[in-house]
């Protein structure tokens, strides 16, 4: 099986990191409590100017980025399942909006054990993507970009964590776990 995967969220517990780090350094330096908890984007999350957003980044973001581990059963389950033949495919839109996103990222990618056949960065049409690369399924953590496969050929896991909303789609199977991605995936290649 041909598998895509989300980098933040699904392989590396970023956005976690990211999220507490940004409503932690708002509130303290700005003053500013959350005011959209399932937006993604900071500058409306947190109602930031941009120059806001760019002292977030200059001040927090590496330090937060270097403190993320991986996302429970990630490394090992993509290890399992690379023994079996499947091949695994980055599909992120990191380094889009900040190309030194995508150091940070391959400092954590020399501890996978699993290296992916191709990694695309900063892909912001990640269905196209994904069927220009013949995947057979991709593995995603944010509802909106799970959204944008509604007609797509490409089955998804919507790897959904606490509250984030539900996607009810005929090719999207809500996982909560990599445990459950490794079932999803084992019962979908008999």
């Amino acid at each position: 099986m041909k598998i895509g995967i989300d980098f933040d969220g699904v392989i590396l517990d970023s956005e976690r990191k990211l999220r507490f780090g940004a409503e932690y350094w708002s509130l303290k330096t700005l003053n500013k409590p959350r005011l959209k908890a399932d937006e993604v984007s900071q500058e409306v999350c947190f109602d930031w100017t941009q120059e806001e957003t760019e002292r977030f980044f200059t001040e927090c973001y590496d330090s937060l980025v270097q403190k993320c581990e991986f996302v429970p059963g990630a490394n090992e389950i993509m290890k399992e399942l690379a023994d079996l033949g499947h091949e695994f495919y980055i599909v992120t839109l990191r380094g889009c909006f900040r190309p030194q996103e995508i150091a940070s990222a391959k400092r954590h990618m020399k501890k996978m054990s699993v290296k992916p056949k191709q990694i695309i960065w900063g892909e912001r049409n990640k269905v196209r993507r994904c069927e220009e690369l013949g995947l057979d399924l991709m593995i995603e953590d944010n509802p909106r970009n799970v959204d944008l496969f509604k007609d797509s050929k490409v089955d998804v896991l919507y790897l959904k964590e606490g509250e984030a909303r539900d996607v009810k789609l005929k090719n999207v199977t809500t996982v909560h776990s990599w445990m459950d991605i490794y079932h999803e995936i084992i019962k979908r290649s008999k």
